[in-house]
């Protein structure tokens, strides 16, 4: 039998019956196959019945969807829409049409759209003179208030008595310099921020008062702060950047430097950067203030030996800070002669060939 290219069996309109008789074959009478009977296949395949033509079939019977089938093609309906339910069927209210649909909004006291605004120290306000103690009083209250916006508003209080009431507050100091520490650690940028622009009142008016307080918490609250310069939100590693370079210029910079050092060598990359811009911040302000002999006298060989690991880390931004330190250094040291002597007696052969030739490309900028 021939296979046609669809994969349906030839099949001759009649098919004749063969009998033997005597040994012989001979042809009987056709029966003839009627046309809309299913052609007789010898092929497996052929035999294979498709998937669409078992559908709604049993042995080969078709059959009525049953009822659960009937319930949710009705069910579909309504939902959709396209049909509406029956009163007296007990399933109608169970599928509400589109318009009997509500919208059940949230409960509740409306949320508050709350602005926090810090104005530059020389818009700040004095208290009353009769408020003064009250504000005092209340004060630690408020910074200490788990609502961030009480929280802010303690904050904005310390930085007025900080500008008008310095000696009044300074017995309060030290507990209050702590409760903004603990407001940079807030998960609210708002409060962060705010916090970080108290801090910087307080290191202008106090200078090394806040200085007791940056190796106090767990991590400390320098890591805080350097963390805080790290981040993505510009808005907030800005404040934390300022607040810095503030402390370098208005506290002792050897003392701010001892902080400082151990977060260069700290397992986080992010702090480990900023812990190095933060040094040659401080080593260029210490240069301004007390000249190059003081810096010679005090930190030359610690911030050289930290320059020179600097140089070979793996993040891009301490190895600029620490090319920037080596040009300083090398300002300090004001000897090219007896430079790369030093550097190769104190640095390793790797660090001391780095800090020499960047020196000896940049010697212009290395004299400013």
């Amino acid at each position: 039998m021939k296979r046609s290219p669809r994969g349906v069996c030839d099949t001759p309109p009649a098919v004749a019956k063969v009998a033997k008789r005597g040994g012989s074959e001979e042809p009987c009478e056709s029966t003839p196959v009627p046309r809309d009977s299913t052609p007789v296949c010898t092929s497996t395949e052929d035999a294979m019945p498709t998937h669409h033509e078992n559908l709604g079939q049993t042995n080969g019977v078709k059959t009525p969807p049953n009822a659960k089938e009937l319930a949710a093609a009705r069910a579909a309906r309504i939902r959709l829409g396209l049909e509406k339910p029956d009163p007296s069927d007990p399933l109608g209210d169970a599928f509400p049409t589109a318009e009997e649909k509500v919208i059940k909004l949230p409960d509740g006291v409306e949320p508050e759209n709350v602005e926090i605004v810090n104005l530059p120290s020389d818009q700040l306000q004095a208290f009353e003179a009769a408020e003064v103690g009250k504000e005092l009083e209340g004060l630690e209250g408020k910074l200490d208030s788990k609502d961030w916006v009480v929280a802010c508003d303690g904050l904005n209080t310390l930085r007025r008595l900080a500008i008008h009431n310095r000696e009044e507050l300074r017995p309060q100091t030290g507990p209050a310099v702590l409760l903004c520490f603990k407001s940079v650690k807030n998960l609210r940028s708002a409060v962060q921020r705010s916090a970080l622009i108290c801090l910087q009142d307080i290191v202008v008016i106090y200078g090394d008062a806040v200085l007791a307080s940056l190796s106090v918490g767990k991590p400390p609250n320098l890591q805080q702060i350097l963390l805080r310069a790290a981040q993505d939100k510009r808005f907030v590693a800005d404040e934390a950047e300022c607040l810095l370079q503030l402390t370098a210029e208005n506290c002792d910079s050897g003392l701010f430097l001892d902080e400082l050092l151990p977060f260069v060598e700290n397992k986080s990359p992010k702090v480990r950067v900023e812990a190095a811009k933060a040094v040659k911040v401080v080593v260029y302000a210490m240069h301004e203030k007390v000249g190059t002999q003081a810096v010679k006298d005090a930190c030359f060989p610690r911030i050289l030996k930290l320059t020179g690991k600097l140089m070979v880390d793996s993040q891009p931004g301490a190895r600029s800070a620490a090319q920037e330190l080596a040009l300083k250094l090398h300002t300090v040291h004001a000897d090219d002669s007896t430079w790369e002597e030093l550097c190769k007696k104190e640095l390793t052969a790797t660090e001391a060939g780095k800090v020499v030739k960047h020196c000896s490309e940049n010697a212009s900028g290395s004299t400013k």
